[in-house]
């Protein structure tokens, strides 16, 4: 169960899949925008804009640089959001990195771009006025219509809008967000103009249609919202996010109810400018409050989710550590062992009543290695090698066991539980077995060696005695007797060699000088020439010549003139011609046995072929000729 948790927590996030870019209320808000623009330019063309307002605004004003104080510790406060969210974005990890930037940073900007626009405004109502025009048409007498008001909620509300939808969307990505959100954004813009041109509007028959399809292209955003609320309920935080979306419906009526209640005359002239002064502030910082705390719950899922991983994997490095089949040790830089896997603690023999922890590691290796062990240590933690040592030959000795073991070791650095302790952990492999066979396979090379060379005097011995009777003795059969025991001689004689050829390659293998020996010049000329005169003297089993009679063995090789010299072992070139040319004469009844050379220079080749006119050897029996014990 473990495991399977693990699996599934640390498999990437599956985004779902992203919802409708255009459902019938996108389509209904891209069709009112057409009408407003359209609306729009007719009202404008015929009705135009009423003159100025030209009485005293200084209280107004007033109240405006009073909230621009509010404005100013909400943007202090973003942008400490912000510095927050780049030094997130410093993580090493490229999908968080991602994630950040596409989610708490955009947000932050964006909040940060409306706390501009509300600043810029309240500065403008407080110092400049900006240019107020006069509603002649508001019950209960003429009211100044602040043009930089209108400016500023055509852009601030829009960016509300887009800020709750990345809320659902952010996600997916900003081309989704944008693609989504745009019809939203462009009717808000068009409907808060035409609730301008209502205000300043001078033919009143104009002043009621404005406001209708004002109030419609505020409310199809709204309810565009809706259905994204709807769409998206797969959304992390989901009713956390659906309480922003529903505080700002209930701004956006607070704000309808307020301006139909200056046009009706129900509230004074300066109460509905101070109510809109610190409404802009104040609902902007509450809605501002609102995105912090969904941040704050989503940075602290993220960061649940991390201990989750981090706890996992240290469950399961833990595990593999514990479980791996070769020794792993963890010590600090003194050599004070901290911990030992299963099988370095089965290899030192180490148990919870003889346990080596808190013992030195350098007091268990060898002395010929401990300065290798301790330099490789030095040379890790001044360079904090992230690749490791390097393979380590070592041979230790536990105090609870009675031989010594072989470890081939790579060190490798670690982070401890404790800040500034350099830790390095040992990932070994256990050489003592291999070392044994090693151990014994030396042996077996020396046994070898010394059989062959006693096995070897007593038969040149007997060769040569069997050569001087030979010599000596008349009668025919007592000579073909005494051939067969020089002739058996001189096989055992070279199966000995042989052996001792295998201990010599074996040594030389070892001391890495076989290349000196391989590379001696080799005359084929001579050794065919001695491989000829060897065999027409060479007889089979029964003591009869090797070559039959009508067979005709002849030596081409001195027919291409200059031969040149080749570097290899002679020895195993004579061998090797040799077995060739006895089996060729063997399997031949008639016909010529022939040893051709061919010197190709372009190839720097020399070619030595044995061609015989015997029986040849079949295609069944060629696929397993060079197989060991074929015939």
């Amino acid at each position: 169960h473990h495991h399977s948790f693990v699996s599934s927590m640390l498999a990437p996030t599956a985004v779902a899949m992203a919802p409708e870019v255009h459902p019938f209320t996108a389509v209904l808000c891209y069709l009112w925008s057409a009408v407003s623009v359209l609306f729009y330019l007719f009202a404008y063309y015929v009705g135009g804009v009423a003159p100025r307002w030209s009485s005293d605004l200084t209280n107004i004003g007033y109240h405006a640089g009073s909230a621009i104080l509010l404005i100013f510790s909400a943007f202090v406060l973003e942008l400490g959001f912000l510095w927050t969210g780049l030094m997130f974005a410093q993580s090493g990890q490229a999908e968080l990195k991602k994630t950040l930037r596409g989610h708490r940073l955009m947000d932050s900007f964006l909040t940060l771009l409306e706390y501009v626009i509300k600043f810029v405004t309240g500065i403008t109502i407080w110092q400049f006025e900006g240019p107020v025009h006069v509603d002649i048409w508001a019950v209960g007498g003429e009211r100044p219509v602040f043009f930089v008001r209108f400016a500023q909620w055509a852009v601030a509300v829009p960016l509300l809008i887009l800020i709750s939808n990345r809320a659902f969307l952010a996600e997916y990505g900003l081309r989704i967000t944008m693609m989504r959100t745009l019809p939203s954004l462009i009717v808000t813009f068009w409907s808060v103009w035409l609730a301008w041109l209502m205000e300043v509007t001078t033919v009143p028959g104009l002043r009621w249609p404005c406001m209708f399809v004002s109030a419609v292209g505020l409310f199809l955003p709204l309810a565009d919202q809706v259905q994204l609320c709807l769409q998206c309920q797969g959304v992390n935080l989901y009713k956390l996010k659906c309480a922003m979306l529903i505080y700002q419906i209930v701004t956006f009526i607070f704000y309808a109810a307020l301006f139909m209640f200056g046009r009706f005359g129900i509230i004074e002239l300066s109460m509905e400018q101070i109510v809109y002064a610190y409404c802009d502030s104040t609902v902007k910082v509450l809605q501002g409050a609102l995105l912090a705390m969904i941040r704050s719950c989503e940075d602290a899922e993220q960061i649940h989710r991390w201990y989750a991983e981090a706890v996992a994997y240290k469950k399961d490095f833990d595990t593999i550590i514990k479980l791996a089949h070769v020794p792993v040790v963890t010590f600090l830089q003194d050599g004070t062992i901290l911990r030992l896997n299963e099988a370095a603690s089965e290899l030192f023999n180490s148990t919870d009543d003889k346990s080596l922890v808190g013992h030195k590691l350098t007091d268990m290796i060898r002395k010929d290695k401990k300065d290798l062990f301790d330099q490789s240590v030095q040379e890790l933690c001044e360079k904090d090698k992230s690749a490791g040592s390097g393979l380590l030959e070592l041979t230790c000795k536990s105090p609870y066991r009675e031989d010594e073991c072989y470890l081939l070791v790579n060190l490798v650095m670690v982070d401890t539980y404790q800040e500034g302790v350099k830790a390095l952990v040992a990932i070994g492999q256990d050489l003592s077995e291999l070392c044994e066979l090693k151990s014994v396979e030396e042996k077996k090379n020396r046994l070898m060696a010394v059989v062959s060379h006693e096995i070897r005097s007593p038969l040149h011995g007997m060769i040569g005695l069997a050569a001087s009777m030979m010599d000596l003795v008349t009668n025919d059969g007592m000579k073909r007797q005494l051939g067969m025991v020089k002739s058996c001689a001189a096989r055992l004689l070279d199966l000995v060699t042989n052996v001792m050829d295998l201990s010599e390659s074996e040594q030389r293998k070892k001391n890495a000088g076989s290349k000196a020996y391989a590379e001696q010049k080799v005359n084929f000329v001579a050794i065919t020439e001695e491989a000829v005169v060897m065999s027409r003297m060479a007889v089979d089993k029964a003591g009869k010549p090797l070559i039959k009679a009508g067979v005709e063995l002849k030596n081409c090789t001195r027919d291409i003139g200059k031969v040149p010299l080749v570097k290899g072992n002679p020895y195993k070139c004579t061998q090797m011609i040799y077995n060739l040319l006895t089996n060729a004469c063997k399997f031949t009844v008639s016909g010529s046995v022939f040893v051709c050379a061919k010197h190709i220079k372009e190839q720097s080749i020399l070619e030595v072929s044995v061609v015989d006119t015997g029986c040849g050897i079949s295609p069944e029996a060629q696929k397993r000729i060079f197989k060991p014990f074929e015939q």
